[in-house]
């Protein structure tokens, strides 16, 4: 569901449903018109609660393109439920978010029972974000699990990999 983005010049938006979160996905993964939301801050209204589906991860792509550089606030509220089991030799990103670049923030946020198993191509994975390249994750927890049984890969309970001048605090 987009449909929350109607005004491209807003400078806030906010979520209230797991498909408007999914909308989010679309948004950013769009191969011929990714938005990244640089500028522009998100929040999250309420919980929400992921089960039965697989997640797309927000950011599918690298920190040259598809990725998230805006700012998600959820205000402390939780993502429960969160799914994705990927497998195969191509690169898939795993997390809650993919790729957060460029100033991208991710803050306030929970994210409890993720259920993810990184048995792909990809190098890392992480349960609230893939990779953050030049970002910040502020007041941030997470739970579940998380596995990788394909060789050497970077795996971590909240960020697979941080690069550049990410902030974690």
């Amino acid at each position: 569901d987009t449909s929350w983005y109607v005004h491209e010049t807003e400078s806030e938006y906010h979520i209230t449903t797991a498909e408007e979160l999914a909308g989010l996905a679309k948004l950013v993964n769009d191969k011929t018109a990714s938005v990244s939301f640089e500028g522009k801050t998100i929040y999250l209204d309420k919980d929400l609660d992921l089960s039965g589906s697989q997640w797309t991860p927000i950011g599918d792509g690298s920190n040259q393109g598809r990725f998230f550089a805006g700012t998600f606030n959820g205000q402390h509220h939780k993502i429960m439920n969160l799914y994705h089991h990927s497998t195969g030799d191509e690169l898939i990103r795993n997390g809650l978010f993919g790729v957060v670049s460029d100033g991208g923030t991710l803050k306030n946020l929970l994210v409890i029972d993720a259920d993810i198993a990184s048995n792909d191509g990809s190098l890392l994975a992480g349960i609230l974000a893939d990779w953050v390249n030049g970002g910040t994750v502020e007041n941030c927890y997470t739970s579940g699990k998380i596995e990788n049984n394909v060789g050497d890969k970077m795996v971590g309970g909240l960020i697979g990999q941080c690069t550049g001048s990410t902030q974690v605090k």
